[in-house]
């Protein structure tokens, strides 16, 4: 029989089967996520045989929907939050790239027309513009496995500082949001012009740093766009599994 006992400042559980102690399972909130419950275990309960009785009582403890972000090659974790039904939910892909991983244009065809990019700084109506719509995007590709449950305001204090986009009619269609050699936010209001966007934002910054990074999540269409252009060279990912949705 498993027993749940609380610990100080409700950021731990110790788990015991049978009076014997296993270990501890550990809780954090991310107050941009703040419906989900997120866990790390210790090792000794990390137990299929276990995991069902485990999770339904952590989940009926807690009281909010439970998450966890697992290295992608972790079988002994997949096995384990499979086994007490914990689902899939989306992949993240770390990526650090080079000139030569970039392939010609997307599709791997010649290098297409390069649009011309515009920045904005914080602090200038333009990055505000820029900010809310980011925003949206975030809110909507999160909504089904961690809902986003920071203000606007919130959000883009957590944003770089500076943004590239491109533009049509005098409005953004494609933009990202930068920090020296990171793209750490990219979004667009459709897809036909969004991958020669990413193609002449990844030329620019070769032309700056010799190396780039950025993750993308396999929810959000855009951020794998960015991803297709770079070829496979073993990139680290890590899957986020949730029970209780």
């Amino acid at each position: 029989m498993i027993e749940l006992e609380p610990l100080k400042n409700d950021d731990a559980v110790a788990v015991r089967l049978d009076g014997a102690n296993l270990g501890c399972v550990r809780i954090a909130r991310s107050p941009f996520h703040a419906q989900n419950a997120y866990l790390a275990f210790d090792d000794g309960v990390i137990l299929p045989e276990i995991a069902t009785e485990l999770f339904q009582g952590l989940f009926e403890l807690i009281k909010a929907p439970l998450q966890v972000m697992i290295p992608s090659s972790d079988a002994r974790m997949e096995a384990f939050l499979a086994a007490g039904g914990f689902k899939l939910m989306r992949r993240c892909y770390s990526m650090s790239v080079e000139l030569c991983d970039l392939i010609r244009g997307p599709g791997g065809q010649k290098s297409p027309s390069a649009p011309q990019l515009f920045y904005a700084k914080r602090g200038e109506d333009r990055y505000a513009e820029l900010a809310f719509m980011m925003f949206e995007q975030y809110k909507r590709t999160h909504a089904s496995i961690s809902p986003l449950t920071a203000r606007f305001e919130e959000f883009c204090s957590a944003l770089p500082d500076e943004a590239v986009y491109s533009q049509a009619g005098g409005g953004a269609i494609c933009l990202a949001f930068i920090d020296e050699s990171e793209i750490a936010y990219v979004c667009g209001t459709e897809d036909t012009s969004f991958p020669a966007f990413c193609h002449a934002l990844a030329s620019s910054l070769f032309e700056r740093y010799e190396r780039i990074e950025f993750e993308c999540d396999d929810c959000d269409e855009y951020a794998m766009a960015l991803r297709s252009l770079f070829d496979d060279r073993g990139e680290e990912s890590f899957n986020t599994y949730v029970y209780g949705k």
